[in-house]
C-alpha cells in the first residue's frame, strides 16, 4: 500500500476534481485504519458486471458501525484487504 499521506494526497486531488459533485470521497480514521467512503466508478473494459463477495478466503468483512454511513462503491475486507470479486464466467483478462 502508498504510505498514508500519499493516498491523501491522491484523494484530495480526486475530490478537487470532482468538486460540487456526489463522486467525492469521504475519508476518516477508526481503530488506527484509514476508511475511505465514498461511491467510485471503476471502468475495467468488461463485457458484464463484477459481482462482490462478502469475505475473502481468509476473513470475514467487519459491518459498518452504522449502515447509513457506508455508500461505498467498493467493499474492503477487515484489515483494507480488497474482496476478491466472483468468478464469472467468460469474462476475458480476469484470470
Amino acid at each position: 500500500f502508498p504510505p498514508r499521506n500519499e493516498l491523501l494526497l491522491h484523494l484530495k486531488t480526486y475530490n478537487l476534481y470532482y468538486e460540487g459533485q456526489n463522486l467525492q470521497l469521504r475519508h476518516r480514521e477508526e481503530e488506527g485504519e484509514l476508511i475511505v467512503e465514498g461511491l467510485l466508478n471503476i471502468s475495467w473494459g468488461l463485457r458484464r458486471p463484477i459481482r462482490l463477495q462478502m469475505q475473502d478466503d481468509n476473513q470475514r468483512i467487519r459491518p459498518p458501525p452504522s449502515s447509513s454511513s457506508w455508500h461505498s462503491g467498493c467493499n474492503l475486507g477487515a484489515h483494507g484487504s480488497v474482496l476478491k470479486p466472483s468468478t464469472l464466467p467468460d469474462i476475458p483478462g480476469m484470470d
